[in-house]
C-alpha cells in the first residue's frame, strides 16, 4: 500500500512539474504574440499613413495634370498673331495672385 502511495505522490509530483512547465511556455509565449501584435499594428498604421499620403499625392498630380491639360488647350486655341501679349496678360495675372477662369483649384 504504501509503495502505491509512494508511487502516486511521485506521478503527482512529476504532472505538477510537467504542468509548469507548460505554464511558463504557456505565458512567454503569450508575452511573445503580444508583442508581436503590438508591432503589427504600429505597421498597420504606418501602412494606412503611407497609403493616406500615397493618395494626396496623386489627387495633387491629378489636379496638377488638369491644370497642365487646361494650360495646354488654352495655348492651342489662341491666335498666334496674339501670343506674345497674351503670355504678358497671363503672367501679370498670376503675379498678382488672380487665377484664370477655367483653372481648376487645387484639391484640399
Amino acid at each position: 500500500v504504501e509503495g502505491a502511495l509512494r508511487r502516486e505522490s511521485r506521478q503527482l509530483q512529476n504532472r505538477t512539474a510537467l504542468l509548469s512547465r507548460q505554464e511558463v511556455t504557456l505565458s512567454q509565449t503569450a508575452s511573445q504574440t503580444e508583442l508581436q501584435l503590438r508591432e503589427a499594428e504600429a505597421v498597420l498604421e504606418h501602412a494606412r499613413e503611407e497609403e493616406q499620403n500615397a493618395e494626396r499625392t496623386s489627387e495633387i498630380l491629378d489636379w496638377k495634370l488638369q491644370l497642365a491639360t487646361t494650360e495646354l488647350s488654352r495655348r492651342n486655341h489662341r491666335p498666334r498673331a496674339a501670343r506674345g501679349s497674351d503670355r504678358d496678360t497671363a503672367a501679370s495675372s498670376d503675379s498678382m495672385g488672380q487665377g484664370a477662369p477655367g483653372i481648376p483649384e487645387p484639391p484640399m
